[in-house]
């Protein structure tokens, strides 16, 4: 009695070889860590790249932004103001009912 499928069906170890070819990539290991082995080459930066020319931010540029940071946190401010009362009674509906809810 044969132990191999391919002893067993013959054609098809043949015919799957054809079919698909084993990939060159596992007829060596992945981590070559031979010494003669094949490496990338290593491409060197020069050591000062050139900087781009520098493009100074006007005294204009950050006043507005400095003023629209200001106006973002008043209004952040305003919203949590308002929001506030409501969301503190909708709470405290709720925890007032938590203990028959829960029972």
């Amino acid at each position: 009695m044969s132990s191999s499928v391919c002893e067993t069906y013959p054609g098809i170890c043949s015919k799957s070889r054809l079919a698909h070819p084993r990939p060159v990539r596992l007829f060596h290991p992945a981590n070559d860590n031979r010494q003669n082995a094949t490496r990338p080459a290593i491409v060197d930066l020069p050591a000062s790249l050139p900087l781009p020319a520098a493009n100074p931010i006007s005294v204009v540029e950050v006043g507005s932004a400095v003023s629209l940071l200001g106006l973002l946190i008043f209004a952040a401010h305003e919203e949590i103001t308002a929001a506030a009362p409501a969301i503190a009674s909708a709470l405290q509906r709720f925890l007032a009912n938590a203990p028959a809810a829960l029972w």
